[in-house]
Order: C-alpha cells, then structure tokens, then sequence
C-alpha cells in the first residue's frame, strides 16, 4: 500500500471515528430506572428508537427533556421485537422519534398498539437507494429498488436530523424553543466542522479514495465525503 493510499484508508477511518464519537453517549435505554433524580418526573418524556437518535435528541434536549431509548446500544433495530415494557413506556411518553426510512420495520404496528404520538426525523432528506451485491442484477432505476435508511451517517443529513428535532422538541415544549435552537446551533457547529475537516484531509489524499465496510451503511457518509464505496452485502 502506498503513503497516499495509507492516508486516506486512515482519513476514513478517523472521520467515520470522529463523527460517531459526536453521535454516541452514555445515557440510559428506556426501562433502566438507574438513580435519576426526581425532578426529571416533571420533564417531558420522549423516547427514541435506538440509542444513535438518543444522543442526538439528547444533545438538543439539554436538561429540559428526558430523552431515553427504547432499545439497548447495540440492538438489532430493523427487526427488533418490542417488549410489553415498550409498549407501556411509549404510552406514557409524550413523543416517540423514529429514523424512518424503513429502518424500524416494527415501527407503524408498535405506535398503533400504544397510542403514543411519533415523529420522524429524517423528513425532508434526499435518500440514496440500497444497492445490489455485485454480480446481482440490478433494478432498471432507483426508483425501484429499496431506501438506504442510514442518513445519519453523513454529517450533513445530521445536520437535517438536528433541525428536525429541534423543531418537534420545541412544538412539544414551546417555552423552551429558544434554549432548544441555541443547543441546535451549537451541535450543528460541531458537525460541521468534523466534516469540513473531512473533506480537507481527504482532499490531500488525491483523487482515488475509497471506503470499505461490511455493511453497505455507509453510503451518505462516502457521498458527503466524495469517496468511493465498497462492501460486502447492502
């Protein structure tokens, strides 16, 4: 492997580091009861579809929210099945976000069982299709084949999933609206600058940069960087 080529394998790597680094925290699933402290009863309660969503409501939220997730870090999301435990958490939440986009095939039944109230987070983002295994026949367009549901990995779909926030946060609490658009704007801050960052190491590596990954989760992410992409199965 040549230096060029070493250094951009490594730019990929520590952006996709750095990036998850501001998308990940430490805060509790739903149903971990954990010490708390009693002033959070009187918080609204949302509740989020996996802990990724969580951190970032989290971080808009600030302390006038109590943001949980519904399944553990590290879940199965696409098919997991929701507990009783879910199903009474969400009856009691003031809001449910979810991806969207597919991600949560569970999703519809579980908000119909509980009557809970739900938002999407990923309105308004421009999708990228899920791509064939190569050697596999593609559809004839886009159109045809199924939504790539990881936006959050491109930090400028985030940025979306922040606003998008942001607004159902402030429609759920108005009188925070102000506090919850300046956390906004600070978070947004932050990832714009791990992706302009990016994109100026990757620029330095010349032309010919690709990322490799298992799982083909990673395309919004190759797509705001400018690199190719390259996987095992979609």
């Amino acid at each position: 492997m040549s230096f060029s080529a070493y250094r951009a394998h490594w730019s990929a790597v520590l952006v996709i580091g750095a990036f998850t680094g501001v998308l990940s925290g430490c805060a509790s699933p739903a149903g971990d009861d954990g010490e708390g402290d009693s002033s959070a009863e009187e918080k609204p309660v949302v509740l989020t579809t996996f802990t990724v969503l969580q951190d970032m409501a989290a971080e808009v939220a600030g302390d006038r929210v109590d943001v949980r997730s519904l399944t553990p870090a590290g879940a199965e999301i696409h098919e997991y099945q929701p507990t009783p435990g879910n199903l009474r958490d969400a009856a009691d939440a003031d809001l449910v976000m979810e991806n969207g986009l597919g991600l949560e095939a569970w999703f519809a039944q579980f908000v119909e069982q509980s009557g809970a109230d739900s938002v999407t987070v990923t309105e308004g983002i421009d999708t990228l299709p899920v791509t064939r295994l190569p050697g596999h026949p593609d559809a004839d367009s886009a159109e045809d084949l199924p939504v790539n549901p990881h936006a959050w990995m491109s930090p400028s779909h985030a940025v979306s999933y922040v606003e998008n926030i942001e607004q159902a946060l402030a429609d759920l609490s108005p009188d925070d609206a102000e506090y919850f658009e300046e956390n906004a704007q600070d978070y947004i801050t932050e990832i714009t600058s791990i992706r302009d960052a990016a994109r100026a190491e990757l620029e330095t590596a010349g032309s010919d940069v690709h990322l490799v990954s298992c799982e083909g989760a990673f395309s919004y992410l190759a797509e705001d960087l400018g690199v190719g992409e390259h996987y095992l199965w979609p």
